[in-house]
């Protein structure tokens, strides 16, 4: 009987993990799980290339004066993502979406790209010191810094175009 229940109780643990990872902050979530979670609840629903571009506004901002240099931190600082923002309780990713990939690539990107983005049907804000990069399924993608970090070992940009 006791092994059924350690099967029945190894199986379960199992395939919780495997099924989905939580989102919540916490201070030892990995950059990985922040780049994951902030994929699925930010950009979930568009095409892998809204899901990386959203991803590559993370990093850009990891480099930018007046953000954190950490993922994470950026991610989480306040009033930066609508999901962050409202604080929903136990959220996960299912296993298989495609932000799982997305998360590794876009932690992987080494360029200068958009560093803010806005959903146009739905946000009215006016960002006129931004410059217009390129809309990507729901999302428009705007360069608003004007000074950036250099990244180590690529050359300093400073035109805000979006690394291709």
């Amino acid at each position: 009987m006791h092994k059924i229940f350690l099967v029945l109780f190894i199986a379960l643990t199992c395939a919780r993990s495997s099924f989905a990872k939580g989102c919540n902050p916490s201070p030892s979530q990995s950059e990985y799980d922040c780049m994951l979670c902030n994929c699925y609840y930010e950009a979930g629903g568009e095409d892998p290339a809204g899901q990386l571009e959203v991803g590559k506004v993370v990093m850009t901002r990891t480099r930018l004066p007046g953000y954190p240099n950490s993922v994470c931190k950026v991610i989480y600082a306040p009033g930066q993502f609508n999901w962050v923002t409202d604080k929903k309780p136990n959220l996960t990713v299912p296993q298989g979406h495609s932000c799982y990939k997305i998360a590794k690539q876009s932690l992987e990107f080494t360029g200068i790209g958009p560093d803010s983005f806005k959903n146009p049907k739905i946000s009215s804000e006016k960002w006129p010191k931004c410059r217009f990069n390129k809309t990507i399924g729901n999302h428009a993608f705007y360069s608003c810094a004007t000074s950036r970090k250099p990244v180590p070992g690529k050359s300093k940009s400073s035109s805000g175009a979006a690394a291709k």
